[in-house]
């Protein structure tokens, strides 16, 4: 069986203080102070390497050798794809805070509130190994203290830190907002009154990222993104005292994040296929079956705003005056999706929408490309807004509440069945079925079928629960291997006791994964799990004190 750490090992603080303050006639000052520290590493696998040598070097091996001095010529260039001589890993540190304050109350008929809030946050990420300057790297192979043939296994260790780029990845970005609301009755009709909200926010963000110790650096400050119009439509029907029937249709978007606007430089290395038939064969100059090239990701200032429809209609049902029941159909399908996209690009340098040049520089800032002898060396690339998806499916949840001389005891069962999850990554390519299986790199998941179940007790100052929670078994993802076809249905019980010492004070203990249950082996993610599904960190206590003033 194959064994692999899961996560690598973290350290999270994190604090939250909430103050309320009654100030008389019906209202209320409110503020929150938050502070979270996270820190860590992570790790990869070696990061391919695509260089040229001389035939001639001393260190080229005899099999080699032989194969390059087939045509006649033994001093042919020698292509060689490999990988760099260790896993990359990274220290990062992350910390972040944020401050609120508000009122809220009432002014005769409505209710109002309103809030400040700031936040901050600052990030660094620290290469610690397999992150190497390819301009180093070049030199460490002309002069010969650097054999790319296997993997530096006779290279000192001096000569592979040389050739490490240690360059730190700043960051730091910051939230302003004020909002304000205000709901109440806006008139009366025959069947009941019709509520109302109103309610506006500005904010202002700021994203700061330094990729490395290059004297650049990338800054965007913007107050809010477009506008747009997004009507909702609902409908409530009181068909008895105990049955409610409810609709409701609505249009909405996100605004990309500022990071998808305004990410520093993120450099990589990608393929195209130079086999007959494919689309960027003119990009392949010489090269048979496939060309490696450096690739840029940054951000996008022209993306357009992702757009969504819902559609969603349910009832609710007291059953009797301890038993509920609602159930909810929804439908959601969502259009401009914002993704990273090389094929975009490259495209646009075939049909002449972005540049294509002999170098870096002549490219400037421009998405493009860079081809030299007919071959593709470099392509600076980011995000588009190119992605659809499309899911509908059922909630259900079913409430019973049962008092006893041995305190109160409320059960509930939830559920969600997903009935089609389809998406397509690009205008022109086929939908795809997501339903029940991981997919793509970042092992996109939606199971058929989750699940929780569980009670909750009351006696006097006492209370617990206890509850579990079910994720239906899913196909393995494209990149599996070792013949794993399925990841496992998973299982996990989770259970709390608390105390409540006095009217603003309690103490409770809860524990998460009771059974330290490990999450079900998955061959395709990097980590040997499913992390969009399931949790790999097992056991968790949690012991909590909570004040009230």
């Amino acid at each position: 069986m194959i064994q692999r750490a899961i996560q690598p090992e973290t350290r999270n603080f994190g604090t939250t203080v909430n103050h309320y303050y009654d100030l008389g006639n019906n209202r209320e000052f409110f503020s929150e102070a938050m502070y979270q520290r996270n820190t860590g590493f992570t790790y990869d696998a070696p990061a391919g390497l695509d260089i040229t040598v001389p035939g001639s070097a001393a260190f080229v091996p005899n099999w080699a050798r032989t194969i390059n001095a087939l045509d006649g010529n033994p001093n042919n260039n020698i292509r060689l794809r490999t990988r760099f001589p260790e896993r990359r890993s990274q220290e990062f540190d992350d910390q972040a805070y944020r401050a609120l304050a508000g009122i809220r109350g009432e002014l005769g008929n409505w209710g109002y509130e309103t809030a400040l809030s700031y936040g901050k946050s600052d990030s660094e990420i620290r290469h610690v190994s397999g992150y190497f300057s390819r301009a180093k790297v070049r030199q460490a192979v002309d002069n010969g203290s650097f054999n790319p043939f296997n993997l530096g296994l006779d290279t000192p260790q001096s000569v592979i830190d040389g050739m490490r780029e240690m360059a730190p990845r700043k960051g730091n970005s910051s939230v302003l907002s004020v909002d304000f609301s205000l709901n109440g009755e806006l008139f009366t009709m025959p069947a009941g009154s019709v509520q109302s909200v109103f309610g506006g926010e500005y904010r202002r963000e700021k994203i700061s990222d330094q990729p490395s110790a290059i004297a650049a650096l990338r800054y965007d400050s913007y107050s809010d993104f477009g506008s747009d119009v997004n009507p909702k439509l609902s409908l409530r029907y009181r068909a008895t005292d105990n049955l409610i029937l409810r609709a409701s249709a609505s249009t909405g978007f996100r605004a990309p994040s500022l990071s998808q606007i305004g990410a520093g430089k993120s450099l990589g290395f990608n393929y195209i296929s130079c086999l007959p038939g494919q689309p960027f064969l003119s990009f392949c100059g010489n090269q048979p079956v496939e060309i490696g090239y450096d690739e840029e990701r940054v951000g996008n200032k022209e993306l357009d705003a992702e757009k969504s429809r819902a559609l969603n209609v349910g009832m609710s049902w007291n059953l009797t005056d301890s038993l509920q029941l609602t159930v909810d159909y929804w439908r959601y399908r969502h259009t401009d999706i914002v993704d990273y996209d090389s094929i975009t690009t490259l495209r646009g340098c075939l049909s002449g929408d972005v540049p294509v040049t002999g170098s870096e520089a002549a490219l400037g800032d421009s998405f493009g490309c860079v081809v030299v002898n007919n071959e593709l060396v470099f392509l600076r690339t980011g995000f588009y807004n190119i992605g659809s998806q499309e899911t509908d499916g059922i909630d259900v949840n079913l409430n019973y509440r049962l008092d006893t001389n041995y305190g109160s005891f409320k059960f509930y069962a939830t559920g969600t069945k997903t009935f089609n999850y389809e998406r397509q990554l690009t205008p022109d390519s086929p939908k795809e079925d997501l339903l029940g299986r991981l997919s793509g790199a970042n092992e996109i998941a939606r199971p058929d079928l989750v699940a929780d179940f569980g009670t909750d007790w009351r006696s006097g100052n006492w209370k617990a629960s206890l509850s579990a929670h079910y994720a239906s078994s899913m196909g393995d993802g494209d990149f599996r291997f070792g013949g794993n076809e399925t990841v496992k249905s998973w299982t996990t019980l989770s259970g709390s006791l608390g105390y409540d010492i006095t009217d603003n004070q309690s103490i409770s203990l809860a524990v998460r994964n009771l059974t330290d249950k490990a999450p079900p082996y998955a061959s395709s993610p990097t980590n040997g799990y499913a992390s969009s599904v399931h949790d790999w960190i097992g056991r968790l206590w949690t012991l909590r004190y909570t004040v009230s003033f």
